[in-house]
């Protein structure tokens, strides 16, 4: 069965090769522009993404006292961490960057085995997306990242048989 498909990616690999480097192209500007919208309109963004956060985010801590007469602590003051449900958000965009840029450098390298495995963990990416959006995204969105993760998820494996030749 693996014999057969590979014969058939083979045969077929002067069509198929500009689709893999087209659609790969397009995943890695995608992922870049996704990073760069989710810093720049986090709100905006996990709406559409399909996890909404508070629009209230918790206040900042106080400012050290400007009272010069006080005496030196000898330890430090504890501080409460703060928490925003904002981080997934920075978390989401760091990912998406580093995988974009990494997906477009190989490509612009001509490293196309290597940005074909890339390409196959980021689909993989989508699908644990997929799965935040069913457990924790309101009711629906799941098929947004879903039904793309699925649709791509041969770009990679076929990319790897394509250019390992």
């Amino acid at each position: 069965m693996l014999l057969h498909l590979q014969a058939l990616i083979t045969t077929h690999a002067s069509l198929l090769t500009p689709i893999v480097k087209t659609i790969s192209l397009l995943m890695g500007f995608t992922m870049v522009l996704m990073s760069v919208l989710a810093v720049r309109q986090p709100q905006h963004f996990a709406e559409n993404f399909g996890i909404a956060i508070s629009s209230s985010s918790p206040p900042p801590p106080p400012p050290p006292s400007s009272d010069t007469h006080q005496q030196p602590q000898s330890t430090p003051p504890t501080q409460t961490p703060t928490t925003s449900p904002l981080g997934w958000i920075l978390v989401f965009s760091g990912r998406e960057m580093a995988l974009g840029c990494a997906i477009l450098s190989l490509l612009y390298l001509n490293e196309l085995k290597a940005m074909s495995v890339l390409v196959s963990c980021a689909g993989w990416v989508g699908a644990g997306d997929s799965v935040a959006t069913w457990l924790y995204g309101r009711e629906g969105s799941v098929w947004n990242h879903l039904i793309p993760s699925l649709g791509f998820l041969w770009v990679g494996p076929v990319g790897v048989v394509l250019f390992s030749r």
